[in-house]
């Protein structure tokens, strides 16, 4: 069962029906923390977990599931976090196809970033093209610390596809400036120390602990309610409305 605190008078329980924590065939959910305060949302297909129509899809629902907990954790395999959109669709080049997926993207990313409970994200593997974007949008990101292969970065110049003008904005939003024209204008792929210094990541330890981290810090702001969410509006709702309007010019590009 997942508490929450609705308002700062008090708290209420909210009880979810235990049918809603099932597998779905790309995206589970599962409770953790104490009193079960905190859901854990994973991405995995078995590979690198890209973002097809199939799994943003389940990603929708699930997340329609959790608005209840107290926190959400959204994770991937042991080996990806996500490596991006999927290539078979996007890989084509501009198409009616590769807009839709863009812009079915694009809507996700906005959900992750006004979703109203703490998210916070845990990267145990590679975080990749979207998949780094994704990052942008947690309250707090952990990756692993003892992993130097691991990597994390927005690769899209080095397969002939522009940044999205919207990932630009949320690059710029979130990233160190000094370190914004390596990591979009050049595509730097960085090692996880260096992705915590460049503000893909917020802490870094080592990897068999990246999630359970990821849960302790979710289930330490599991508490937090109305002025949380009407804080996070504030901090973002400029940016993301400006996201939004280049999400149109986007989808332009690509279709």
């Amino acid at each position: 069962l997942f508490s929450m605190v609705l308002r700062n008078h008090g708290s209420l329980m909210s009880r979810l029906p235990r049918r809603a924590f099932s597998s779905a065939k790309l995206v589970s959910t599962k409770q953790a923390g104490e009193n079960s305060q905190v859901a854990v949302i994973r991405m995995d297909d078995g590979k690198m977990n890209a973002f097809s129509f199939d799994m943003i899809r389940e990603l929708h629902e699930q997340l329609s599931i959790v608005e209840g907990a107290g926190a959400v954790v959204l994770t991937g395999n042991s080996q990806c976090f996500s490596a991006g959109f999927d290539l078979s669709v996007m890989g084509k080049g501009p198409s009616a196809e590769a807009a839709q997926l863009l812009h079915d993207g694009g809507e996700l990313l906005f959900r992750l970033l006004q979703f109203p409970r703490p998210l916070v994200i845990a990267a145990p593997g590679h975080s990749l093209a979207l998949g780094a974007i994704v990052l942008f949008s947690g309250d707090m990101r952990v990756g692993p610390s003892n992993l130097p292969k691991t990597k994390f970065g927005l690769n899209e110049v080095h397969i002939g596809m522009p940044i999205p003008r919207f990932g630009m904005e949320l690059a710029r939003w979130r990233l160190a400036p000094n370190y914004l024209t390596r990591a979009t204008t050049l595509g730097t792929i960085f090692d996880a120390a260096d992705a915590l210094a460049a503000g893909y990541l917020d802490c870094t330890v080592p990897a068999v602990e990246v999630e359970q981290h990821a849960i302790s810090i979710a289930q330490k702001h599991a508490k937090l309610g109305e002025g949380f969410r009407m804080t996070k509006r504030f901090e973002r709702q400029a940016m993301l409305d400006q996201c939004r309007e280049f999400l149109k010019t986007d989808t332009a590009l690509f279709s």
